[in-house]
């Protein structure tokens, strides 16, 4: 039955055998895993080369001469400053940037899931099954990895003891609002997989307003022409607000840009990085309307009637 069913599907998101082989498989959009390694390369690049460089100085700076000779010392923190400036420097200083690729990465493979079951259900979308389907694919390895992280407490740096206040913040993906006095965070890293799970409960209700200001006859030339970019205004606008809401944050106080690594407001809010997310849903709405304009225009109008 029903029950059965649900029951397998949850033993099977929670197999090594299965997300092991996950890795492997070539999805349906190759192209977006040739980004995601890029991109999550980038990521780890970005953050080697600040943990190299940052313990690369302190262990210099307690031995030998730079710890004796002022010259020295300001000849070495230039040397280091200058690499920052020079295009591998620059590049790797970016690498922050891998994170909003993934945020346009899931954008666009998660409306393009909404939309080809919005296309095969006549415009109608399953809320409960969408939901159910990605905490099935998120929880089992976010879960793994949380234990490891509570277990050995050098990978905590200072938010191993919040986690006892915090837990269900992870537990509810929230935990990128709440940062404790200090700065410590729970399981700090995954501020970026909350946004993604606050904005997959988010996508449904963008992808059937999109459906909505689409839902105009069905027609060629100018007509078709319109009825795709007024369904584009709902990413659009999501994307804008987001970064009108991150210019006016850093609009009230503009030492925020000397300190945004460690600024949560502007760094690791939703409403401050969600606008890729939205311009990967944009992207995935006008690719659907290009390869299915017409199919897109009866489901669209099936779900206005």
């Amino acid at each position: 039955g029903a029950a059965r069913r649900a029951w397998a599907a949850v033993c099977d998101a929670w197999s090594p055998v299965r997300n092991a082989r996950a890795l492997v498989v070539r999805s349906r959009y190759p192209f977006l895993d040739a980004w995601r390694a890029l991109a999550c390369a980038w990521v780890m690049l970005f953050h080697y080369s600040l943990v190299w460089f940052s313990t690369s100085v302190d262990d210099h700076f307690d031995h030998g001469a730079l710890r004796t000779d002022p010259t020295t010392r300001a000849q070495f923190v230039a040397l280091v400053n200058g690499f920052w400036v020079t295009p591998l420097g620059l590049f790797l200083h970016a690498g922050d940037l891998g994170v909003d690729v993934f945020f346009v990465l899931s954008g666009f493979l998660i409306a393009a899931i909404l939309l080809s079951e919005a296309h095969r259900a006549g415009g109608a979308l399953d809320l409960t099954r969408f939901v159910a389907r990605r905490w099935l694919r998120i929880v089992p390895a976010y879960a793994v990895a949380f234990v490891v992280f509570l277990a050995v407490p050098p990978l905590q740096d200072g938010g191993g003891e919040y986690c006892l206040q915090t837990w269900w913040a992870n537990a509810l993906f929230i935990n990128n609002f709440f940062v404790s006095p200090s700065g410590a965070r729970c399981y700090g890293i995954s501020w970026s997989i909350a946004i993604e799970a606050q904005m997959y409960v988010v996508s449904p209700f963008v992808i059937h307003a999109v459906y909505r200001l689409a839902a105009v006859p069905a027609a060629h030339g100018a007509a078709r022409r319109y009825r795709v970019w007024r369904g584009a205004l709902v990413p659009i606008g999501g994307a804008l607000v987001v970064a009108a809401a991150r210019c006016w944050h850093l609009a009230t106080d503009w030492r925020r840009l000397t300190k945004y690594y460690g600024e949560p407001a502007t760094y690791t809010m939703t409403w401050a990085r969600a606008d890729p997310y939205f311009i990967g849903m944009l992207v995935a709405w006008l690719h659907f309307a290009h390869t299915k304009n017409a199919a897109a225009a009866t489901a669209a109008s099936a779900l206005a009637a």
